[in-house]
């Protein structure tokens, strides 16, 4: 769902400085749970201000109620997606924070959810790709080169939205993580959680970074 938040983010009238949390908590059958938030509080004073523009980097600015409303139709299209339930939606309009959470029955669910969002927006470059597999207690996360496709298609203005936007990605299992390849990411004590977090502008340098192979006992 990372393509159709990217387009969300580049709605709002932002120069730099926001942290991209994502979240999923895997379960041994392969089902789950997503979260998501795009965290502008740091920058509240400067979209305050720019919320008072037209237009921003060739962009019209939303109002709060705007945002609101495309988040709202984020949330019902993934509703009658099937194989996703329990979707949720927030936006903080006080400190600019946007929230999305679901589950899911599978993670190719998620595959062809994105590949859907992307469709709709960009069906001339949308092409279907497995982001995630699970399967013999081994989960794959390939992002790293659709990300960097996502941010060579946008304006050199746009690309200053991600100067100094922060990258949290957070996985928890059921079971213990044996390995994982991700030399950046870390596992906690308790070998269930793995974290990666880095600057934005750092992954797209090194896609392979967005990337992993983690194996479960």
């Amino acid at each position: 769902m990372m393509h159709k938040f990217i387009i969300l983010l580049l709605t709002l009238p932002l120069l730099s400085c926001f942290e991209f949390i994502h979240e999923v908590d895997l379960n041994s059958d392969g089902s789950g749970h997503l979260n998501v938030v795009l965290n502008f509080s740091r920058s509240q004073s400067k979209i305050d201000m720019l919320l008072l523009l037209d237009e921003v980097n060739g962009h019209n600015v939303p109002s709060t109620i705007e945002i609101a409303q495309k988040l709202k139709v984020f949330e019902d299209s993934a509703r009658v997606t099937a194989g996703v339930s329990n979707v949720n939606s927030h936006f903080n309009q006080i400190d600019y924070i946007l929230e999305f959470s679901c589950d899911f029955d599978n993670l190719n669910t998620l595959n062809e959810r994105i590949y859907s969002l992307w469709k709709n927006s960009e069906p001339e470059k949308a092409e279907k790709i497995s982001y995630y597999t699970f399967e013999h207690k081994k989960l794959k996360v390939n992002i790293g080169n659709s990300a960097v496709k996502l941010f060579n298609g946008l304006s050199p203005a746009d690309r200053e939205v991600l100067i100094g936007a922060d990258y949290t990605s957070i996985l928890r299992f059921q079971e213990t993580i044996q390995k994982q390849s991700n030399p950046s990411a870390k596992v906690i004590p308790n070998k269930k959680v793995l974290i990666l977090q880095s600057k934005v502008l750092e992954l797209i340098r090194k896609p392979q970074l967005f990337n992993n192979t983690v194996y479960l006992n």
